[in-house]
């Protein structure tokens, strides 16, 4: 917070910062993006840059004569850059692997197919993201390990089987999703294991407890909102889902097993349920046999 709005001595900053590894530049006065890429330039061995809360008013990002071979984390909050603004920027980091760009209203799409390859972490929350097919570009990333999603307003999840092949975390809380369909939609992420979805309008009812039925929905995930899920609490989801639905079951409509589509293998694993009541196998009730 130097309120600083210029390089300044260019040769100077490149004496004396060569060894940078560190930058934080947030919250000054700087206005146009190209001065502070110039900043980054100055600094061959940079590995992580903070510039949010700098309102950049001239966006257009000059054509990369030497891309900056060595950071890789950015943090962009709030200075207003659109998604094409960024991908922009991203031609001049091409090894950058995590990039913070929340707080600004972002459609994403329309993602070069050469950028961000080395990119693991995604953090773009309070972005005004309503849609979950505005995604798709980023899907294809081949390292995305991180999505950061929370306070946006996403309301509907459909994912392809295939897309975000490489996603282990994933954060949703305080959007807009009130479907359990949307949450189904989720093990089509085949290597998630950490979720944060709270504060979400999910449809529940008397007696429905919301972690137990994303715990039996996704066995795959180890962390939910922040804790561990024990053996016991998968127990506990797994008994409680086969109870909760049994009626539903029974029904036998077509639909039921396209939102519920692990119950038939907790009935092959725990047997039947019958009246709201299950027959187990004896054997399965604990979790540590």
């Amino acid at each position: 917070e130097e309120s600083i709005i210029s390089v300044g001595d260019a040769s100077f900053i490149a004496e004396k910062c060569i060894n940078t590894e560190n930058l934080d530049m947030s919250l000054n006065l700087f206005n146009d993006i190209n001065r502070m890429l110039q900043v980054i330039h100055l600094m061959p061995k940079l590995k992580s840059v903070h510039l949010k809360g700098n309102v950049i008013t001239s966006k257009e990002v000059s054509e990369v004569e030497e891309p900056h071979a060595s950071l890789e984390r950015i943090y962009l909050a709030g200075i207003g850059l659109s998604w094409g603004e960024f991908c922009k920027l991203a031609e001049h980091i091409p090894n950058i692997r995590e990039v913070y760009i929340s707080g600004s209203t972002l459609n994403i799409g329309n993602t070069p197919a050469h950028i961000l390859q080395q990119l693991t972490v995604l953090d773009v929350q309070h972005s005004d993201i309503a849609n979950w097919n505005s995604l798709n570009d980023i899907s294809e990333l081949p390292n995305l390990n991180t999505l950061i999603l929370s306070n946006n307003t996403i309301s509907r999840i459909q994912i392809s089987p295939g897309k975000f092949s490489k996603l282990e975390t994933l954060s949703l809380d305080n959007n807009n999703i009130s479907e359990w369909s949307s949450v189904a939609q989720l093990r089509n992420l085949t290597l998630l294991k950490t979720l944060r979805i709270r504060l979400n309008p999910l449809i529940t009812g008397p007696g429905l407890d919301m972690r137990l039925l994303v715990v039996a929905m996704l066995p795959a995930v180890k962390k939910l909102n922040g804790t561990p899920i024990s053996a016991n609490e998968r127990l506990q989801a797994d008994i409680f889902y086969l109870k909760h639905f049994a009626t539903d079951y029974y029904k036998d409509e077509p639909d039921f097993h396209i939102l519920h589509y692990r119950y038939k293998d907790l009935v092959k694993e725990y047997g039947e349920p019958i009246r709201g009541c299950l027959r187990l196998h004896q054997s399965r009730t604990n979790p540590s046999s």
